[in-house]
């Protein structure tokens, strides 16, 4: 099951950027004063939905929130994050039968799908499809690393005297 972020954009992306230097798209962050920007350290889609998940992980959880999480989600390097989760689960047999469900499943994800689309869209997609696409193409290619990433890697197993896996492992 994917990962859900409650923002246009999942966090890790927006971190990624402000490592490579690089702007984000329209649309993913406001800056301080609540303007639209493409700074990826400077998004209210989700609010609500974000705001339950909070108080469901980390208010009753007993966990830290919002700035008092730290480490990498706050860009707050000096100290480990302190993260809280939430999970959920339903037994779906208990409302409806388990073929009928995904039945009525694979008819709405075909509605979706099959809706007149923007100009310019060429596919719609379901939460986690092009994630799971992404995937498989990885799984098959490989996963690219920037060089700052492998410098850092490399630095590291150096330092703590373990190698890097083949594939990362310059070559001689």
């Amino acid at each position: 099951m994917p990962d859900f972020a409650a923002s246009v954009a999942a966090r890790g992306k927006i971190h990624l950027a402000a490592r490579a230097g690089t702007p984000i798209p329209p649309g993913w962050a406001l800056d301080n004063a609540g303007l639209p920007t493409t700074d990826p350290v400077g998004g209210y889609k989700g609010y609500g939905l974000a705001l339950m998940i909070e108080a469901l992980s980390s208010v009753l959880g007993h966990g830290p929130f919002w700035a008092h999480m730290g480490g990498p989600l706050a860009s707050d390097f000096s100290r480990p994050a302190q993260i809280s989760h939430a999970f959920g689960a339903l037994e779906v047999d208990a409302f409806i039968e388990l073929g009928e469900f995904r039945a009525r499943m694979d008819e709405m994800a075909r509605e979706i799908k099959g809706v007149k689309r923007a100009r310019g869209v060429v596919e719609i997609f379901l939460p986690g499809e092009i994630e799971w696409r992404c995937r498989d193409e990885r799984l098959h290619a490989g996963i690219p690393v920037d060089a700052p990433t492998l410098h850092e890697w490399t630095d590291a197993a150096e330092r703590f005297r373990v190698p890097l896996p083949a594939p990362l492992a310059p070559r001689a």
